[in-house]
């Protein structure tokens, strides 16, 4: 909880700040859901339900505050993460 916790506060700051890419939604859902049932401590369950919440009522919203022009990888570095993606496993 207190790594995940502190990611999904990065993360929900950049979507706030108009700073966020379409991906950085779908990374906080999976640091939310990373969290939820997997903690010792009931604040790392207590974190992840809002923002699973969040998400699942709100996902066109949160998307429409985010922007592919915020993506600070190079244009080779998302050519590679493309390719990569596409051969097969």
């Amino acid at each position: 909880c207190r790594e995940g916790s502190t990611w999904m506060k990065k993360v929900s700051d950049r979507i706030e700040d108009g700073k966020a890419t379409p991906t950085d939604v779908q990374v906080l859902e999976d640091i939310a859901y990373q969290i939820d049932g997997k903690t010792v401590c009931a604040f790392g369950e207590a974190s992840a339900w809002p923002v699973e919440a969040m998400i699942d009522k709100f996902r066109d919203e949160l998307v429409g505050e985010t922007s592919d022009d915020n993506d600070t990888r190079s244009a080779e570095r998302i050519a590679q993460e493309q390719f990569l993606s596409s051969v097969p496993q």
